[in-house]
């Protein structure tokens, strides 16, 4: 005769050693997530025919901390920590600007700001981050979209929003050529000509950096190197574009809801999979400017 064996009685306790039970159910969070609102394209004007680049693409605010030289704080920022680093951030209300060294949740540290009239961060002067792209990597899963824009009583056509990715966020590689102040030479690099203009290029051998004015498929030019050891382009420095590296092809496309002489306000609701998103703005009018171009990412 077999003997029937004791049944066993699995204990689950707590964290203080509280046994589970119906009592002492195990907490469970099925609360959602907290989004987040992030402006990503605020512009007065969009001129006839002209599309939107990746260096108008911005994340914008205000400091919301005592006078600082060097460190930006904004206390309703939600930066990835030091995401912006080689992005130049700029004071609008004071006139200066300077590359992004680091970052947190709620800070921008800058090595020094240049050109202003203050060159320091006073309490609510506006920032901008010129370049900035939407991180999608920490595995967020939707996206909404809000466009507001501002359509002439004379205007024909709205806009079209076009909305692109990149897995990196930033164009990488190597100056193989000859010592040049202005121009970096990549033989390796496939560039659209003129797409990188306003955004940064940080030599990262050398340590400077400089605002991008003008690039063809192999060659990027700045109106000046700073901050570096001898500010120039030297055989085989690192560079490196934070911003750039999008696709040429749209993720998606849409146009907007549009009527002469009227406010635009939609939103488009997205399952993401990108890494980084930019949104890129065209207006499609042969004429008229479409003004209070807004995009907001909530995330």
């Amino acid at each position: 005769m077999v003997e029937p064996r004791p049944i066993v009685k699995a204990r689950l306790e707590d964290a203080a050693g509280v046994d589970i039970s119906a009592a002492n159910p195990l907490p469970v969070d099925i609360s959602p997530g907290a989004k987040i609102a992030t402006t990503i394209l605020d512009l007065a004007a969009i001129l006839a025919t002209v599309t939107t680049t990746l260096a108008d693409c911005t994340a914008q605010g205000t400091h919301t901390g005592a006078a600082d030289p060097t460190i930006m704080t904004d206390a309703a920022a939600h930066f990835v920590a030091d995401e912006l680093i080689g992005l130049t951030i700029q004071n609008t209300t004071d006139g200066s600007a300077g590359v992004v060294i680091a970052n947190t949740e709620t800070t921008v540290t800058v090595a020094a700001l240049a050109g202003g009239a203050t060159n320091s961060w006073n309490t609510d002067d506006a920032y901008s981050i010129v370049g900035f792209a939407l991180n999608m990597t920490l595995g967020k899963e939707t996206l909404a979209l809000t466009v507001k824009a501002r359509y002439d009583v004379a205007a024909t056509r709205g806009i079209r929003v076009h909305v692109i990715t990149s897995p990196i966020n930033s164009a990488t590689g190597t100056h193989p050529g000859a010592p040049n102040p202005l121009v970096m030479t990549d033989p390796t690099a496939h560039f659209i000509v003129n797409e990188l203009v306003g955004l940064t290029i940080n030599n990262v051998t050398d340590g400077s950096a400089g605002v991008i004015t003008a690039n063809t498929e192999l060659t990027v030019t700045v109106a000046a190197l700073l901050g570096g050891a001898t500010n120039q382009w030297n055989p085989d420095d690192a560079y490196a574009i934070p911003g750039a590296d999008f696709d040429t092809e749209d993720f998606d496309a849409w146009n907007p809801a549009f009527a002469a002489d009227a406010v635009l306000r939609q939103t488009k609701i997205y399952d993401t999979d990108p890494m980084y998103i930019k949104v890129l703005v065209e207006n499609l009018d042969p004429i008229v400017a479409v003004t209070d171009v807004l995009v907001i990412a909530g995330v």
